[in-house]
């Protein structure tokens, strides 16, 4: 899933985009309101070029049930983890 320009606005507030592979952020993409549910049964890498004044995330849930999810370098947010 790349996340380049733009943000993920749904008139639907309850909808959901499921990655199941790496996801890339890119630094103009804008957040959003729907939700990301990281999914994937393999091992997934979220990565990208945002840097602290530019690159917003959407919420994101994370639900593997299989594999690892390996944050790389570029992703600059506040991550919070509910279990």
């Amino acid at each position: 899933m790349y996340l380049k320009d733009g943000a993920f606005y749904d008139l639907e507030t309850s909808s959901v985009w499921e990655a199941q592979g790496n996801i890339y952020q890119y630094v103009a993409f804008d957040g959003g309101a729907n939700n990301i549910n990281i999914t994937g049964t393999a091992n997934q890498i979220f990565y990208g070029d945002a840097t602290p004044t530019g690159g917003d995330l959407p919420p994101i849930t994370i639900n593997k049930t299989g594999g690892t999810l390996t944050f790389g370098t570029g992703v600059s947010t506040t991550m919070r983890i509910d279990a």
